[in-house]
């Protein structure tokens, strides 16, 4: 009951989740009396990252911060504009087509919000919308990044599950179509409501140069994917090439990222990366404290008496 009390306490106080697991773990060893358990615990932390898949972990994000500062994110709503630019809300769409291009790449909802609502969401409300659908388009749009790969979620569940991160990439595909199709939809349906404003379209030269210069940034993306469905790289060797891949993009082929920037990025990325991190140790001890007491038999044993 003591456990109980104090997971359900720090989740009313809003602690980190990694947080939330570990203290609850060390309340479960105090109120036991087997004080013995802490000399595992801090190996049962370890434990939970000695997994060679996590490695893709930072990598990913080092992906995702190394496309945004080399100007990825521009280029890809100048092509997005290119498509569905011209019709009557086409800001919101073009939000939603540059979302899933982005999704193909970062891997990560937070990270992939955070770009886009410092890009799209001033953009949108400058041009007639309103604040809240333009932050509930680019926050809607970001749900697609843990499910169109290369998700990170699909890397870390298939790294612990030991389920092929491949086929789970294959499985991404059609629901995050669908997904996709679904906000589209919906956009429509406020549109037609609502009376947004006519988009704004990009044609002849200017469309040509905005497709020329979003192209290279597929090849991330290929990499990613090809590497891993194709059988050629692990999905940590995959986002190493992408890292690699998107570094060269920004420092030769744009030109926008900078020698002087690739510090901070790093810094950046290992602080970000560090948080899941910690919350998939902490989980591993909040798990092994929930075999040690035999919770999933005794809860079995529950439903079947």
């Amino acid at each position: 009951m003591t456990v109980a009390g104090t997971f359900i306490i720090l989740l009313f106080l809003a602690a980190p989740i990694a947080l939330v697991l570990g203290i609850t773990a060390v309340t479960h060893i105090l109120a036991s009396g087997d004080l013995v358990l802490f000399e595992s615990y801090p190996q049962q932390l370890f434990s939970g990252l000695e997994k060679y898949g996590l490695l893709a972990i930072p990598l990913f994000m080092l992906v995702g911060e190394l496309m945004n500062e080399g100007g990825v994110t521009t280029r890809l709503i100048r092509a997005a504009r290119v498509f569905v630019g011209a019709y009557r809300g086409g800001l919101a769409y073009v939000n939603l087509l540059a979302n899933m291009m982005m999704a193909s790449i970062v891997g990560s909802a937070a990270a992939q919000i955070a770009v886009m609502s410092r890009v799209m969401t001033p953009e949108m409300t400058r041009q007639g919308y309103s604040p809240a659908f333009a932050a509930a388009t680019t926050a809607a749009g970001g749900l697609l990044s843990p499910i169109i790969p290369p998700s990170m979620l699909f890397v870390i569940y298939g790294v612990l599950a030991q389920i092929p991160i491949g086929d789970m990439f294959m499985a991404g595909i059609l629901p995050g179509l669908l997904l996709a199709f679904g906000f589209m939809c919906a956009i429509a349906f406020v549109g037609w409501r609502t009376g947004f404003p006519q988009g704004e379209a990009i044609k002849g030269k200017a469309a040509r140069q905005a497709l020329l210069q979003a192209a290279p940034s597929a090849l991330v993306p290929a990499i990613i994917i090809g590497g891993i469905l194709g059988g050629i790289a692990t999905p940590t060797e995959s986002a190493a090439l992408a890292a690699l891949s998107a570094a060269v993009l920004g420092l030769f082929v744009y030109r926008d990222l900078k020698f002087s920037a690739l510090p901070r990025l790093f810094r950046e990325t290992a602080v970000t990366s560090s948080v899941v991190l910690f919350l998939i140790a902490a989980a591993n001890v909040f798990g092994w404290i929930i075999l040690h007491e035999q919770i999933p038999q005794n809860v079995a044993a529950w439903l079947n008496g």
